[in-house]
């Protein structure tokens, strides 16, 4: 028997699942057995989730070709409509290994009323689906008690119109907010990896454990200490630079306790305060943690040990 992670729950160890500390859709390869499986599927749809779909993320996961669960990668440039036409709307279909495919013309029928009463339907489609508008002409037409249209009369009635180099505008809504539990959860696991069971009775591991499972009244509570944001372009530890996107995290001590460092792509980084007793972990050695998410790598060592490949330049003042 061992305790879930998440709500201490005494669970045989059979019934324990893996966990991905970073998210597998965002090349994750830290796996940890030690989450039961109603805590892994809650987390996973409330929380990874907030992290793996943000419109950000999709955007590094399509420009890594990362795919998802499904095989997909995302396409976060999927939906929009015409610049000069806003009513139309549009998608930008990617192939399968996130190039650039096509854009495509989403049907649409508009009804115009005449002077005499009388009714006119314009439907508009992409070129690739002319095919099935014979099917869509009759379906309207037999609603309305009309007599099917023959595929000559309606070739003879179609007006096709090709658009020059066309634009596509899209409204975009970034997560500000619900990102950031993803963060606390990822620095909570990693902590639990580095400080052994002995952090699960730690209070500040009770309190970040609340802020997990509080659902949507987390972010009214303040439970969790420390600072998560986007990395712009000044990022807390410039001096951890890479060229494929990595995901970085650290376990240090400071003078209120010990924090862990989390940065996720180079999108966004926090450092939150996992313990106020640093005496619980006598023989506490910060780590470092770099996972690669292109080639699956992963280096994990002591951080003293990382401090000294980088330089002495690199070491944070407390």
């Amino acid at each position: 028997m061992a305790r879930c992670i998440i709500c201490l729950t005494e669970t045989p160890d059979a019934e324990l699942t893996d966990e991905h500390i970073f998210p597998e859709a965002i090349g994750g390869r830290i796996v940890i057995g030690s989450v039961c499986k109603p805590c892994n599927d809650k987390l996973g749809n409330t929380i990874d989730h907030r992290l793996t779909e943000h419109w950000l993320v999709q955007g590094q996961r399509m420009l890594l070709k990362l795919p998802g669960k499904t095989g997909q990668i995302p396409n976060p440039l999927e939906r929009g409509v015409m610049r000069d036409e806003p009513s139309q709307k549009l998608i930008y279909k990617m192939d399968a290994n996130g190039l650039p495919k096509e854009l495509y013309t989403v049907a649409s029928v508009e009804r115009i009323p005449g002077d005499d009463g009388r009714e006119t339907v314009a439907i508009r489609i992409d070129k690739s689906d002319a095919p099935k508008l014979l099917g869509m002409v009759n379906k309207i037409r037999a609603r309305a008690g009309q007599p099917p249209m023959t595929q000559a009369e309606i070739d003879a009635a179609q007006v096709v119109t090709k658009v020059e180099k066309p634009w596509m505008h899209m409204r975009l809504g970034i997560d500000v907010v619900e990102y950031k539990r993803a963060i606390i959860k990822i620095a909570y696991e990693l902590a639990w990896r580095w400080l052994g069971d002995a952090y699960l009775d730690d209070p500040m591991a009770a309190q970040i454990r609340a802020c997990l499972l509080d659902g949507e009244g987390w972010s009214a509570k303040e439970l969790v200490r420390g600072k998560i944001d986007f990395v712009g372009e000044k990022p807390t530890y410039p001096f951890w630079h890479d060229g494929t996107k990595s995901h970085l995290a650290f376990s240090m001590a400071v003078p209120e306790g010990i924090v862990v460092y989390v940065r996720v792509f180079e999108l966004f980084e926090g450092t939150i305060l996992v313990s106020e007793s640093p005496a619980r972990y006598g023989d506490f050695e910060g780590k470092f943690l770099r996972n690669d998410p292109v080639t699956g790598n992963v280096r994990e060592v002591d951080l003293v040990d990382e401090f000294a490949r980088l330089g002495d330049d690199a070491v944070p003042e407390e």
